[in-house]
C-alpha cells in the first residue's frame, strides 16, 4: 500500500508540473511528454464532465485537471486507511 500511495503522490506532483509547464513553456519537449501521458486520463474525464455538465463547454478553465487532483487525493486518502 505504501508503494501505491507513493506512486499517487508522484502522479500528483507530475500533474502539477504539467499544469505549470502548460502555461509557462507550452511547446517544451517535457511539456509535450507530460501532455501525452496525462491526456490519456484527462480526455475521458473531460468528456464525462462535459456530458454531465454541458455548461462547462463555455468555460475557459479546464476542470478536468481539478477533478484529476481531487481523484488522486481521494485515492491517496482511501489507501492510507
Amino acid at each position: 500500500m505504501k508503494i501505491i500511495s507513493w506512486l499517487l503522490s508522484v502522479l500528483e506532483l507530475l500533474l502539477l508540473i504539467y499544469v505549470i509547464m502548460k502555461y509557462v513553456r507550452p511547446y517544451n519537449k517535457i511539456t509535450e511528454l507530460l501532455r501525452k501521458f496525462f491526456e490519456l486520463a484527462l480526455k475521458p474525464l473531460r468528456e464525462a464532465m462535459l456530458k454531465s455538465f454541458p455548461t462547462l463547454a463555455n468555460v475557459q478553465f479546464d476542470y478536468a485537471i481539478v477533478a484529476a487532483f481531487i481523484i488522486l487525493a481521494l485515492l491517496s486518502r482511501i489507501l492510507s486507511f
